[in-house]
């Protein structure tokens, strides 16, 4: 009687974690009382944008935060030196690179983009052959009132462990 019992609530654990795992995401936002699903798929061979986010426009600008995903074979090393290239080549100004461990980076940087001075800060993640990068983007006008906020933002950006 004992052994059916376990086997019994050993089974009823099982299931409730295979349904758990099959459970949709949930982002949720306090602030608005809302809830929403977070639709994602594998980025496979091409990056693939994850999220969005933007605060109000001002300036006819709407500061904002973009996570995501592309495929790297590549060291957070490789990545350092290929986004200093490229910010080069776009005539941006690179103010701050953090190497923050072996795996995470927060770059900040500034320039013209389609005739507006913008301020950039992102953060690198690097795990296996994938790099998930956060960066938030405002008017160099902007960066004073919104800074704080879209910093904190990308400074959380985290990995689950594994």
């Amino acid at each position: 009687m004992k052994r059916t019992a376990w086997t019994f609530l050993i089974g009823i654990a099982g299931l409730a974690l295979l349904a758990a795992a099959d459970s949709p995401s949930v982002l949720h936002f306090p602030l608005h009382g809302v809830s929403i699903n977070a639709l994602e798929a594998p980025s496979g061979d091409s990056p693939t944008m994850l999220l969005t986010m933007c605060l109000p426009v001002t300036d006819a600008f709407a500061p904002n935060v973009s996570v995501m995903a592309e495929p790297s074979a590549g060291s957070i090393d490789d990545y350092i030196a290929s986004s200093k290239k490229e910010y080069a080549k776009s005539n941006l100004t690179i103010l701050n690179v953090n190497k923050l461990d072996a795996d995470n980076v927060i770059l900040e940087y500034s320039g013209p983009v389609e005739n507006r001075k913008l301020h950039f800060y992102s953060k690198a993640s690097h795990r296996g052959t994938e790099m998930i990068i956060a960066t938030a983007i405002c008017t160099e006008k902007q960066w004073a009132d919104s800074g704080a906020k879209l910093r904190g933002c990308i400074d959380s950006l985290q990995r689950d462990s594994r």
